[in-house]
Formats: C-alpha cells, structure tokens, sequence
C-alpha cells in the first residue's frame, strides 16, 4: 500500500494532472454535458490513463475507509492466473469492460434503444452493479460477504464509466488496467529489502553515469523521448550506436530506480548460475539475448507492417509491439504484474524505436551494452 501511495504522488507530480477540472468533467458528464475528447499523441495517452487511473485509485481509497475489514478474501483464482502469465490476466479486464460498460451503454444503450443521456446513465448503473456484484464473490467465509464489502469496486465502476464515455473504451481499458496493477503492487512473493537498497543505488550511480555522458555530448533524455512520445510520426533521433547506448541505460537506469525503491518483485527469476558467469561467457550471452530481442522486435513490427497496421503512425505500433512482447514474461505475482506494466513495457517501447532507427546488428549490440550494465544486479539478486 505504501508503494502504491507513492507511485500515485509521483505521478500527480510529474503529469501536473489538474484533480478539479477532471472532476468537474466527472460531475458535468453524469449531467448529459458534452465534453470533449482525449488528444492522440502516445505521451497524451500514457498522462490521462496515469492520471484517471490515480483518481480511480484515489477514490476507492476513500471509499475503502468505509469498508467492512475482511480476512476471507480469495487470492488463489488471481495467484493461478499469474502462473500463467499476463494474458489471461489481460483477458479477464478486457472482458470486464465489455461486460460492465460496452455491451450496456454500446450495444444495449446505442445500438439497441437508440437510448438518450437519462437511459444511458441508467444502463450504466445497472452494468456497473452487476461488476460489483461479481466481486461480492470473491470472499470466501459468507459473513464476509455484504454490501458494502464491493463498494469500492462500484465507487471504480462509476469513475470507469464517466472515462468509457469520455475518453472511449481503449482509454477506460487502459485506466482498468492501470488502476488493478497499482493495487497489485501490494501482492508480493520477494521480499529482500537489503537488495533492493544496494540495487537502487547501483543503478542511481549507473544514471547519473550514464547522465553525464549524455549531457557532455549535449543531449537530453527528454529531448530523445519527446520525439516518440509526443510526436504521432516516427522521427529518428540523429545520435551515434554508442550514445543511443546510453540513452537506453539512462532510461532503465529510471526504470530500475522505480522498481527498487518500491521493491517490485522481478517480472521473472534470475538463474543462480548468474553469480559463476565469467566476462567472457557474460558478453557472449546478453550479445545473445540481444539477438532474439532484435529479432522479436523487428520480427513483430515486420508483421504489423505487413498488414499495414498503423501504417502511419509508428509510435502506436511500438505500443502494440512491445504488449506483445510482455506476453512472452511469466510474472508469478502481483508486484512482478505491475513491475512489467510500470516499467518493463516503457523500456520495451523505447526499444522499439532504437530497433526501427538503428536496424539489427547495430541494435544487438545496444540492446548487449545495456544488459551487461544490469549483471551487476542479476549477481546480487542470484544471491537471494
């Protein structure tokens, strides 16, 4: 919970999100005001479902206060889920949203009734108790089970519903998604505490390395990601292999800062053999590593592109491209959920990119120099 409160306040501080006139959006919507929707730019995207899935989170906090304490809550179904990777994990949000929101306000409220706002807020409501209502379930001894045990679930329906409207389905998806992971950060299987100190200020030394050599050579994190990020259209970044190098290292050194200060479970185990790896066998595996991650990457943008999906827009095929990739991780817990979804898939997206600019052999070897960076980490955490 506390990883979760801090991962929150970081966000607010950082998207500089504007709480009040969200939530008169929030009120205003409810009301059958017209509001207007979500820009397409990929930073757009990734700050209004970092910051709709903060007051998602806000709020069931709030609402959790006056929630019954239980101790019969039935984590067995999502630990088999996590067994088995983020798909079916993925599968199970996605079929709650066509469930609670697309099939009441789309198919039933739109393209059944042809149904006005009053109708529309009604159907929403049902929809959304019934999600409720399915978590009412979830707890094991039947004195757990009461009304207000699911109230935080209808106060989240009710936010997922004013975002479904809004901001459209993929948006109220994403916040979904977001919203559980953060929850989720609590569900942990590792719990070493001296790591995750010693790892946090490895890779604090390795930013501001990697930092330094950016900034002498007058290039800016921001600068290289604002071309991504914020551009619809792909524009490649004009920076020598070397020093998209340590673009990259800069970037997961952020990544792995985030992961250790609030102790992330890893998103898959590190082999004890990693502690017996000489120099020469440790380069000649992460230039393997690099291989099958440039062949995956270039691989799957070579498909998309085949079907000219997203055509003309690279930066959402990265997107698409780096999910895929994640299906490929076996997580086996909560924390190790969020860690992929907070951290391992923006590292995948920039990735992307350098493959797309740099091409293969080129991007082995970044992809080599920015694994080699993280062995020190993989040895520590061999020790565990």
């Amino acid at each position: 919970m506390v990883g979760a409160l801090i991962l929150l306040i970081c966000f607010a501080f950082i998207s500089h999100f504007n709480f009040l006139t969200e939530i008169q959006s929030f009120i205003s919507i409810y009301s059958g005001i017209a509001v207007l929707q979500a820009p397409m730019t990929i930073w757009a995207y990734i700050s209004l479902v970092i910051n709709l899935s903060t007051v998602m989170f806000g709020l069931a906090i709030l609402s959790a206060l006056f929630t019954p304490k239980t101790k019969s809550y039935n984590r067995e179904f999502l630990s088999k889920i996590f067994q088995k990777g983020p798909l079916p994990f993925y599968f199970l949000i996605l079929v709650e949203e066509i469930f609670a929101r697309f099939l009441f306000i789309t198919v039933i409220g739109t393209w059944i009734f042809h149904a006005g706002y009053p109708t529309m807020i009604i159907l929403l409501l049902v929809g959304n108790c019934l999600w409720a209502a399915l978590h009412y379930y979830n707890y094991k001894d039947k004195t757990d089970r009461k009304l207000l045990v699911v109230l935080p679930q209808f106060v989240g329906g009710l936010v997922l519903g004013y975002i479904y409207l809004r901001y459209g389905f993929i948006v109220a998806l994403l916040v979904h998604l977001t919203y559980d992971f953060i929850a989720l950060i609590a569900d942990k299987k590792q719990n070493n505490l001296a790591q995750s100190i010693v790892n946090t200020i490895y890779w604090v030394i390795v930013f501001l390395i990697s930092w330094w050599i950016l900034n002498a050579n007058g290039i800016l994190l921001v600068q290289i990601l604002s071309q991504w990020f914020v551009m619809e259209n792909f524009v490649a970044p004009g920076v020598s292999m070397w020093l998209m190098a340590a673009v990259l290292i800069n970037f997961k050194s952020i990544s792995n800062i985030i992961t250790h200060m609030l102790a992330l479970d890893r998103t898959s185990p590190v082999a004890e053999s990693v502690s017996k790896w000489t120099l020469g066998l440790t380069i000649v595996l992460y230039l393997l590593a690099g291989v099958v991650t440039a062949g995956i990457i270039l691989g799957f943008n070579w498909f998309l592109g085949l079907f000219s999906i997203f055509a003309t827009n690279i930066a959402l095929r990265a997107v698409v491209v780096a999910a895929l990739i994640t299906l490929f991780v076996t997580p086996k817990s909560g924390s190790a959920m969020a860690n992929l979804w907070f951290t391992d898939i923006p590292v995948t997206f920039v990735e992307v990119f350098i493959a797309i600019t740099f091409g293969f052999w080129q991007c082995v070897l970044i992809f080599a120099i920015a694994g080699i960076t993280s062995h020190a980490t993989e040895f520590i955490d061999s020790h565990n």
